[in-house]
């Protein structure tokens, strides 16, 4: 006998991911501002997928994974996503170009400082999935979380994942080496932007850094702008500017701890 309850859950869920998607694709078609994309990819996957927390990494020039983006900014779940620059399941997907799931465990362990900071936080088991655009992989997209993928969940991720791919080659898909060295480039540079700001923020306001993300969120909506040229603007550090103005003192109340994303 079929469950009702359950089919309730499932048509639930189903029309919170169709929503998501529709909001997804309306960012992709409307905005060349991939950081804010990811930052919605990430977010919306800690509510659609049974996982604490996520990850987008990219490849540099020199074809080294950095992270571009997470779920959370408590710094000891992002300390854990950078530690897969260079091993972890995330590096794997992106040398390998397959999707790798993996259940963590310090006793058997494949990369050692990878296992032990998400043992620490409680991870038990990680999904990765590359980034690719044709044969070419870009990057990997991360789940972490106390549960193992099954198909659906899987299927949900990968999903996700080629929104990331799709957000990258939004310009012209038909010259996908001019356009991904481009976005690449382009995406760690916001990136590398919106941690200086934040850094400036924290400091000025003498606030953590979820509070300094929510201020350069509630710049951005109140100048009609993007997250990263907000961030430029901080970095700048000319006070005469809109946005130099607009930030130099706090502009909204801090948010929960973590609620915030790139």
């Amino acid at each position: 006998m079929s469950d009702p309850d359950r089919g309730k859950v499932d048509q639930k869920a189903d029309s919170f991911l169709a929503s998501m998607f529709v909001n997804l694709t309306s960012r992709v078609t409307s905005t060349n501002d991939t950081t804010e994309i990811f930052s919605l990819l990430t977010k919306q996957s800690v509510d659609v997928l049974p996982i604490a927390m996520s990850g987008i990494l990219l490849r540099d020039d020199i074809h080294q994974l950095q992270l571009v983006n997470s779920s959370t900014q408590i710094r000891e779940f992002v300390d854990m996503l950078r530690v897969q620059e260079s091993e972890g399941p995330c590096h794997a997907a992106y040398m390998s170009g397959l999707p790798v799931i993996n259940q963590i465990d310090t006793s058997t362990s494949t990369w050692p400082t990878f296992d032990s900071a998400a043992s620490r936080l409680g991870m038990k088991y990680a999904c990765a999935i590359p980034l690719k655009s044709r044969d070419v992989v870009v990057g990997s997209f991360g789940f972490f979380g106390p549960s193992v993928f099954g198909d659906r969940e899987f299927s949900i991720a990968k999903a996700l994942s080629d929104s990331a791919t799709i957000a990258l080659l939004q310009s012209d898909p038909n010259e996908d080496s001019i356009v991904l060295a481009r976005q690449l480039r382009a995406t760690i540079e916001a990136r590398n932007a919106l941690e200086q700001a934040k850094g400036i923020l924290v400091v000025r306001f003498s606030c953590d850094e979820d509070f300094a993300v929510g201020q350069l969120r509630a710049a951005a909506r109140m100048l009609g702008s993007t997250v990263r040229d907000v961030a430029l603007g901080v970095v700048a550090r000319d006070p005469s500017t809109e946005i130099g103005k607009l930030l130099s003192r706090p502009i909204v109340a801090p948010d929960h701890p973590g609620s915030d994303t790139w």
